[in-house]
């Protein structure tokens, strides 16, 4: 008889309890679906450099036009998903600043805000690979679509960059404005691009006619090009033209440079620069994230070794 109590006393208790435990995974189940339609159903308005027009569409399209615009799409796929998380979270930042806005949540103008294209321009970009890149391009973020990059539980200026010489730059020492997620990291890959070096020559007469917004004396006896200073990453942190000291950061704005790490020098007739990497070194590198990936990171180590102290959400 006890036996039979105790039995009773058993189902009984099972009965109870496995109704909580669908509840519970049913609900997990369900927040979980509730997230990614949320994401889906996500709009964003973009505005279209070329025309001045704007168009509001879901975050899932946009994402698959800015990592087409953004990136390579033959990198690894962990590389794309890493770029895709990048993009959002830049985009989230972008949306969530009280100023500066370019009249709509985002402007395609990549030398402000970041790069889109369209299906159209998709498809005359890769061609006879369209379905293949596109493919790759549109699992990618739709393995990561609403994930975004933290730091004390806001999105992040979530910043990348083509390639750098081996170390990324703090926000800081570019653009004056120190955050703990732009620091200076290793990025080893870079150094094994065949395209790490860029070439530029000039006149004499050319290159003095670039300065001429900055009143420097060229008549004076001083050298032409004087001293240079770099920090640690070997970035130019100023250079003295002919007397006038300037950032190297300008003075690659004013040449048009892929980037700010440079050596140069100059005879009676001609100013050579050679360049190391290309881009501002900021943030994450692109060649870099694809190095990481195909020595077997995740997207997610990818971006914390980049972003460093933030987390991923």
């Amino acid at each position: 008889m006890k036996k039979y109590i105790l039995l009773c006393a058993v189902l009984s208790a099972m009965m109870i309890m496995t109704p909580l435990f669908s509840v519970k995974y049913s609900n997990e189940a369900l927040e979980k679906i509730l997230k990614e339609n949320k994401a889906k159903d996500e709009y964003i308005s973009v505005m279209r450099s070329e025309t001045g027009e704007t168009s509001d569409m879901k975050i899932r399209e946009y994402l698959i036009g800015c990592v087409a615009g953004e990136m390579d799409a033959r990198f690894h796929e962990e590389a794309l998903k890493a770029q895709a998380v990048a993009s959002y979270t830049f985009a989230q930042y972008i949306k969530n600043r009280d100023k500066d806005k370019p009249g709509a949540d985002i402007s395609d103008d990549s030398s402000v805000y970041q790069s889109y294209i369209d299906e159209e321009k998709r498809k005359d970009k890769w061609k006879d690979s369209f379905e293949k890149y596109e493919s790759a391009v549109e699992n990618a973020v739709d393995a990561v679509l609403g994930q975004q990059i933290l730091y004390d539980d806001k999105p992040i200026m979530a910043v990348y960059f083509d390639k750098c010489n081996g170390m990324t730059e703090s926000s800081e020492n570019i653009w004056g404005k120190k955050l703990p997620y732009l620091v200076s990291v290793t990025s080893d890959g870079d150094k094994l691009s065949p395209e790490l070096e860029s070439y530029e020559e000039f006149t004499i007469d050319e290159f003095k006619n670039a300065f001429s917004k900055k009143n420097i004396d060229f008549s004076s006896e001083k050298a032409l090009i004087g001293d240079v200073k770099r920090y640690d990453s070997g970035v130019v942190k100023s250079i003295n033209i002919s007397g006038c000291e300037m950032a190297g950061t300008e003075f690659r704005a004013i040449l048009g440079l892929k980037s700010a790490d440079f050596t140069i020098g100059n005879d009676e007739n001609k100013v050579k620069i050679t360049c190391q990497g290309n881009g501002h070194f900021v943030g994450m590198s692109q060649y870099g994230a694809d190095y990481m990936a195909r020595q077997g990171s995740d997207y997610k180590e990818i971006l914390q070794h980049y972003f460093p102290n933030t987390e991923i959400r």
